[in-house]
């Protein structure tokens, strides 16, 4: 009993059918995250294109100051992407969860922004599909 307990909370699968109820219930809310992350995927771009660095521009203040952020938003992105990849391999069963994995799903089908991806400030009551095409 003790080990089954310990296979459920860790969640490797090798409960024997203890708790099928429960994993009807789970397959639903991973299913509608399974859904929400590939339509947040898709509305995302690749990458971002950097601006184009022209010897006059790199001594104005305002362009140097969009390049950063140009490429801070560079990297974040491929954090976003490299993230929501991570979560849809666990939806589809490739990839166990983990904290990490958890510190994006959680507040995902919360529809919340997690927190990492949070460079700017964000309005407490923005959802994370409005985060998402904002973006």
């Amino acid at each position: 009993m003790l080990i089954s307990n310990t296979n459920i909370i860790q969640g490797t699968g090798d409960d024997l059918d203890a708790g099928a109820e429960d994993d009807n219930a789970g397959a639903k809310w991973m299913m509608t995250l399974k859904q929400k992350v590939a339509r947040y995927y898709d509305l995302l771009p690749l990458q971002l294109d950097t601006l184009k660095r022209v010897g006059h521009m790199v001594k104005n203040p305002l362009f140097r100051f969009l390049e950063r952020e140009v490429l801070v938003l560079s990297v974040l992105l491929q954090k976003v992407r490299s993230d929501l990849k991570l979560a849809m391999d666990v939806c589809i069963g490739e990839k166990k969860s983990s904290n990490h994995t958890r510190s994006i799903t959680e507040p995902l089908i919360a529809e919340k922004v997690p927190e990492h991806w949070k460079k700017y400030i964000v309005p407490a009551q923005m959802t994370a599909t409005e985060w998402i095409t904002d973006f």
